[in-house]
Parts: C-alpha cells; structure tokens; sequence
C-alpha cells in the first residue's frame, strides 16, 4: 500500500509509473495515470466519478499540462473536464470493482 500510494503521489505531476503493485498477488498490475489519480481522489475521500475527474485535473493545472487525444490538445477546461469526467466513468464500470478484489483500491 505504501508503494501504491508512492505511486500515485507521483502521477500528481508526471506520467511516469505504469503499473501499482498488487497485493493479493504480489505482482504488478497495469494501471495509467489517471487511474492512479482516481484512486488517489478516492484516498482523499472522493465517491464520485465527476469529483475523480475534477480532482485529476486540478492536478494537471498545478503543472500546467493538459490531455492530448490523437494527437490534438484539448485547449480548454470543459475538453479536459469532459474527457476525464468520459475516463472517471469508464475506470468506475471498468476497473474499480477489480481492483477492489485485488486489495488495491477500498
């Protein structure tokens, strides 16, 4: 848990580490940046998808960086909120309940 929350700590300003150990099965799991952050919005007493993605891009402001899709920068506040708001969702019908099995995520 200390890694994993090391981790996502660091996906606060950069996009460096891919994968949060696993604890069930003392592995590595994929995992991108913005799940990371997700979980981290979440261990800061975040529930709900919207506040993930208002969370993760607070955390992009700080360093001035924005979402890049095909190759186009999303210029503005509502793109960037909109795109993590679709990734939020996703990551709550798509990984959260995995993770929870896993040990990663409460």
């Amino acid at each position: 848990q200390s890694l994993n929350e090391h981790i996502e700590l660091l996906a606060r300003a950069e996009n460096t580490m891919k994968y949060l150990a696993c604890p069930l099965t003392g592995g590595g799991v994929a995992i991108d940046r913005f799940a990371q952050l997700f979980l981290l919005a979440m261990k800061n007493g975040l529930r709900k998808p919207e506040q993930w993605a208002k969370f993760a891009w607070d955390q992009l402001c700080r360093t001035r960086q924005k979402l890049v899709i095909d190759g186009k920068t999303l210029e503005t506040d509502e793109e960037n909120l909109a795109e993590l708001q679709k990734r939020a969702e996703d990551f709550e019908r798509d990984r959260l309940a995995i993770l929870r099995i896993d040990g990663m995520a409460k």
